[in-house]
């Protein structure tokens, strides 16, 4: 099986299904030091540099905040804004993260600048988003500048209202009539970066079994036979995430 893709300067650009034809487009991943371009040229990754002195560190990370287009205070840099969550929607007001207001946003989804979906396939509507998860951009008591908040690092009550922004997200995007499908993101690059086009094609094949198993489980014998009534509405992840009261996941 022949796995068709693009490549420039080492990067992926896109891959095709060889199932249905479907291509998958990637974008670069802004300021992430284990983006895909790492990984496909590991000789060019940069020594880790000598740690700086605390005033250093301080006006290094002043400067990282003040000139990145994800950090708050430069919204007006990015898309459009298509919802937030407060600090105050998730936390109680002492425990609000330090040097925030519980009217400052948590999670905010803009608009990807560049359709990672051509606009032609979605109706002429971008329907690329982008979920800033906290507005954060370094973990707390950061010690260099390559301590950047990630989702592992956020408390489960914050991680909770990512999973019901990226639940109301999909919501959103399906009330679009053009959109009739999801792209597979990560599991492709992992494949590629492991064992190149046999990798892809392996990530693929056991997308496609795990989809042939719970159609069977389900007792559906095609896609077109898939409707709501085989999605559960309550999540035994986001039970133990939230503890204390039902998750409800957001109709679609």
């Amino acid at each position: 099986m022949t796995i068709e893709y693009g490549m420039k300067d080492g990067v992926l650009l896109w891959v095709r299904s060889p199932f249905d034809g479907t291509v998958t487009y990637f974008n670069d991943i802004h300021r992430k030091p284990h983006a895909f371009r790492h990984l496909t040229n590991p000789q060019h990754v940069a020594a880790t540099p000598p740690p700086l002195a605390p005033r250093e560190l301080q006006g290094e990370t002043e400067r990282v905040r003040n000139t990145c287009v994800f950090c708050p205070g430069n919204e007006a840099m990015t898309m459009e804004e298509v919802l937030r969550v407060t600090y105050g929607d998730i936390y109680d007001t002492p425990a609000v993260p330090s040097g925030f207001h519980a009217d400052d946003w948590a999670i905010r989804v803009i608009r990807n600048i560049i359709p990672r979906v051509p606009e032609e396939c979605t109706g002429g509507k971008n329907e690329s988003y982008v979920i800033i998860e906290d507005g954060r951009h370094f973990l707390p008591g950061v010690t260099g500048l390559s301590d950047l908040m990630w989702s592992g690092a956020l408390p489960a009550q914050h991680y909770y209202h990512v999973f019901r922004v990226a639940a109301e997200v999909v919501r959103r995007s399906l009330t679009n009539t053009a959109v009739k499908s999801v792209l597979i993101g990560r599991p492709l690059f992992w494949g590629l970066a492991v064992d190149g086009e046999a990798g892809v094609r392996a990530i693929l094949e056991m997308l496609r079994d795990e989809l042939d198993i719970s159609m069977g489980m389900c007792g559906r014998a095609t896609i077109a036979s898939i409707d709501r009534s085989v999605l559960g509405t309550v999540s035994p992840l986001l039970s133990v995430l939230a503890p204390g009261h039902a998750a409800q996941i957001p109709h679609l």
